[in-house]
């Protein structure tokens, strides 16, 4: 590896699972630098029960991540999991060399990702995934109807 290497944590979005990085890891890699791909829980090969995913058990398991790793680490997250990366900074920001956001949200004080949400689409029209998207009722999870988006 050259000395310039860096450990990269690359940190999917809702709806996504770590392969969505398949093709940035392996240019990182070619690069000489060690990459991680998590599955948040609840997300791709993570088992977690869907009533036990929440924030902080997404904020939890790359706490726990970071603290297997040796050194500090580059965190990126695209989407949902811009507020994520946050607050593992915040609870652990020896561990971090650099934040990186993709197209992320980081709602402020008080705010949630949905108002960001309806904030940014307030001047568009709904897509046909959005219009399809079901919520649960207690506001934790959501479906998709196949049928509403082909």
């Amino acid at each position: 590896m050259p000395l310039s290497s860096s450990t990269f944590v690359l940190v999917h979005g809702a709806w996504h699972d770590g392969s969505c990085w398949a093709t940035v890891a392996n240019l990182l890699r070619a690069q000489g630098h060690l990459v991680f791909t998590p599955d948040l829980p609840g997300h791709g090969d993570d088992k977690t029960p869907l009533n036990k995913v929440t924030f902080k058990s997404y904020v939890t398991a790359l706490v726990e991540l970071l603290g297997s790793l040796t050194g500090k680490v580059v965190l990126l997250g695209h989407s949902m999991s811009g507020m994520v990366i946050t607050e593992v900074a915040c609870r652990i920001p020896a561990k971090i060399s650099h934040l990186v956001y993709v197209s992320a949200y980081l709602p402020r004080h008080d705010e949630s990702v949905f108002d960001l949400i309806a904030l940014n689409r307030s001047h568009e029209p709904f897509t046909a995934i959005e219009l399809a998207m079901q919520m649960s009722d207690d506001k934790r999870s959501c479906e998709i109807d196949e049928a509403e988006i082909i």
